[in-house]
């Protein structure tokens, strides 16, 4: 049984980071848009419009990225009118925040596996508060869409 130091250091770090987390949607709507961000919307959009990374545009990331990704770029406004291309972006960016909150949820499941309720709080805790995790994950990129099997494969190999 954990002592009441140990449970209340566990929720607290659980609650730092819900916070840090259920904080960040602000940012998908007001956060500037990185270049990085622009040339992965593109890729997906040339998806979208049935052409080919390697075949038909130069891309140097693997495509299921932007397979999985054309959908949010498949309305024809996109190309033409700024407010669809705005949205689309956005829906980009809050499905990079829900893999985010998953691969945080993840890396928690791990730590509460190899080493207890406080140790996975405090791994989710440490994964939240790193500025460099925070920052990239909420940009629309294939990064963000890799952490989360990498986690998964971690969390896999636990049992």
């Amino acid at each position: 049984m954990p002592s009441v130091s140990t449970r209340i250091a566990t929720w607290t770090a659980l609650a730092i980071t819900a916070a840090l987390l259920l904080s960040r949607p602000w940012f998908v709507t007001h956060r500037a848009l990185d270049l990085d961000e622009f040339e992965h919307a593109h890729a997906a959009w040339s998806v979208s419009r049935g052409l080919l990374p390697y075949r038909d545009f130069f891309e140097h990331h693997p495509p299921a990225f932007y397979l999985l990704a054309a959908p949010l770029f498949g309305d024809p406004a996109v190309a033409t009118n700024v407010a669809a291309a705005a949205r689309a972006l956005t829906l980009a960016r809050a499905a990079m925040w829900v893999i985010t909150v998953l691969s945080v949820i993840a890396v928690y499941r791990i730590g509460v596996l190899v080493h207890g309720r406080l140790a996975g709080a405090l791994a989710a805790l440490l994964l939240a508060t790193s500025s460099q995790f925070l920052e990239s994950m909420l940009e629309f990129r294939p990064d963000v869409p890799a952490v989360l099997p990498t986690d998964l494969a971690f969390l896999a190999v636990s049992f």
